[in-house]
């Protein structure tokens, strides 16, 4: 069977390409069985299983009322939505959201060059937000460090990379920085993948203490890195294919492979802010199971 469209379905449609099933809730109540998904979000009525009945479905409104009502700040929803379950009295289902962080990236801003602008951005699940740097921003140029795996090209160190420390010198005494032009670009080959915090501990090692990923797209989306295997507090933040070309003022494209900046090329700066957002919120809807056996 097929569920109807929803935003929330589509955006989990943009983001995976696939809902992962993850766990279910089975209760029979007044002779229907209803079920539930864990993280998915739709109902089902199952008596038949053969002929499933959808039952309805959630979705994050355009602005987190918990933050709003609280902190009169108003952002959209985190939208992690972490364990959906029947109350005991089967009169509503209880619904939580699973707080990732309690920061999120405010401004992404490339601030020099042609193409300095905001950016989207988002902080890569598993590494630190620039919240946790003493301003809470992260700002200066940038260096391209390659695929960054374990198995890649070596990332170069800060020292290794010819101007770099003496930009950064001239970047806190408030001087200029324009980026060498003419950076020699070599084309891409396909590697093996790994996880985001695997590339976060090479850079790491290398010297560095930010890491900027950014989401390998075949069109126009919204960032996304993946998550998982940090083993260093590193900041850790995720753009787009689109800032990462305008950062080092190439073409936009998005067939594969492409050419890459030469390691170690230095581009444009860039600042990124952060949004304190609070925690995780619950909400309740009625159960149309029970709505159905009262009348």
């Amino acid at each position: 069977m097929s569920f109807p469209d929803s935003r929330a379905s589509r955006a989990r449609a943009r983001k995976r390409e696939r809902v992962r099933l993850f766990k279910d809730w089975l209760r029979s109540i007044n002779g229907r069985e209803q079920e539930i998904k864990w993280q998915a979000g739709p109902g089902l009525d199952l008596t038949d299983p053969l002929n499933p009945v959808f039952l309805g479905d959630s979705d994050f409104a355009p602005v987190d009322p918990e933050l709003l009502e609280q902190t009169g700040v108003s952002l959209t929803p985190e939208g992690n939505a972490h364990q959906a379950e029947f109350t005991s009295d089967n009169r509503f289902v209880i619904a939580t959201d699973e707080d990732f962080a309690p920061y999120r990236v405010g401004e992404f801003r490339i601030t020099s060059g042609e193409f300095a602008d905001e950016y989207p951005s988002v902080i890569d699940s598993g590494g630190a937000s620039p919240a946790t740097l003493p301003d809470l921003t992260l700002n200066g140029p940038v260096v391209y460090g390659g695929y960054g795996c374990p198995a890649s090209a070596p990332i170069p160190s800060p020292e290794d990379i010819p101007g770099y420390l003496d930009m950064l010198d001239r970047t806190r005494r408030g001087e200029d920085h324009r980026p060498p032009a003419g950076a020699k670009r070599d084309p891409s080959a396909p590697e093996e993948a790994c996880f985001p915090g695997e590339k976060a501990h090479e850079a790491e090692l290398a010297g560095w203490d930010a890491v900027l990923f950014v989401q390998r797209h075949v069109s126009p989306d919204d960032p996304f890195c993946g998550s998982g295997a940090f083993v260093d507090e590193i900041v850790a933040v995720c753009t787009t294919l689109e800032a990462f070309h305008k950062l080092f003022t190439s073409d936009v494209g998005f067939t594969y492979p492409e050419p890459q900046p030469a390691l170690g090329t230095i581009g444009e700066r860039i600042e990124v802010t952060s949004i304190f957002e609070g925690g995780a919120t619950c909400t309740s809807s009625g159960s149309r199971s029970a709505a159905r056996a009262e009348r």
